[in-house]
C-alpha cells in the first residue's frame, strides 16, 4: 500500500462509489460488513474509504465527487510515525511498523471509528498507546485525529480512527484480546463510540458478523 498522509471516510445511507480523479487511491468502497460498537452515531449503511497524498489532494478529490455522495465525509490524518510500543515488546514489532508500510494482506477489511470524546486526558493517553496491540495482533492501525475536518454533512465526531485487518475475524479477536482488553476498557470509560467495518476493494465477504 503506497504511504498516505490523509484519509477520507464517508459514511452515509446511500450506496456510490466515487471515482478517484486526483493524486489517491480507494480502499473500500461497499456495504457496512461488521458492527462492532453502537454508543456515538447511528450505523451508516455504506461506507467509502480512500487514501491521498495530503489534505489539499483530498479536498480538491471530495469537491470534485461531491454530488455524488450524501451523508457524511470526514477527512483526518494518516500516522506521521511509527506508532508506541511498550519498550519490553519493541522486540515483536514488525519490520514494515518502521517505514509505515503494512502488507497487503493486512488489508483485507477497514474498520472505520468515530468517536466522542468524553473525558479527554485518558482517550488522549488511550490513543497514544493502544495501537501496538493492532499490528501486534496481525492488523494495522492507519491513522486518527481529533476533531477531524468536516467534509459534507454533519456534526462530525470529536475524534476519528481507522485501522485494517486480513479478516473479520482476526478484527474481534484483536478485539477481545488479553493485550486490548484493558486498553478497550479505558476507552469506554473516556467516549462513545460507533465501530463499523467495510471490505477492501475486490475482495469477497469472508468474515463473520455480531
Amino acid at each position: 500500500m503506497s504511504q498516505f498522509r490523509s484519509y477520507v471516510a464517508i459514511w452515509t445511507t446511500d450506496p456510490a462509489r466515487p471515482e478517484i480523479t486526483q493524486q489517491g487511491e480507494l480502499l473500500a468502497c461497499g456495504p457496512v460488513k461488521d458492527v462492532i460498537e453502537t454508543a456515538a452515531h447511528p450505523i451508516p449503511a455504506w461506507v467509502t474509504i480512500a487514501g491521498f497524498a495530503d489534505d489539499d489532494t483530498a479536498k480538491k478529490w471530495f469537491e470534485s465527487v461531491e454530488d455524488q455522495v450524501d451523508g457524511t465525509a470526514l477527512l483526518f490524518p494518516a500516522h506521521p510515525e511509527p506508532v508506541w510500543w511498550p519498550s519490553e515488546r519493541e522486540g515483536d514489532r514488525p519490520e514494515w511498523s518502521g517505514r509505515l508500510s503494512p502488507p497487503q494482506e493486512r488489508l483485507g477489511v477497514f474498520v472505520s471509528v468515530w468517536a466522542d470524546i468524553t473525558h479527554l486526558e485518558p482517550f488522549l493517553d488511550y490513543a497514544q498507546h493502544f495501537k501496538w496491540t493492532v499490528e501486534h495482533h496481525g492488523g494495522a492501525s492507519l491513522g486518527s485525529g481529533p476533531m477531524p475536518t468536516v467534509l459534507k454533512g454533519g456534526p462530525g465526531p470529536t475524534a476519528m480512527a481507522l485501522m485494517a485487518w486480513p479478516t473479520s475475524e482476526a478484527a474481534f479477536a484483536w478485539y477481545d484480546s488479553a493485550d486490548y482488553v484493558p486498553y478497550r476498557n479505558n476507552r469506554h470509560t473516556s467516549s462513545n463510540a460507533t465501530v463499523v467495518s467495510v471490505a477492501a476493494l475486490g475482495l469477497a465477504d469472508e468474515g463473520t458478523h455480531r
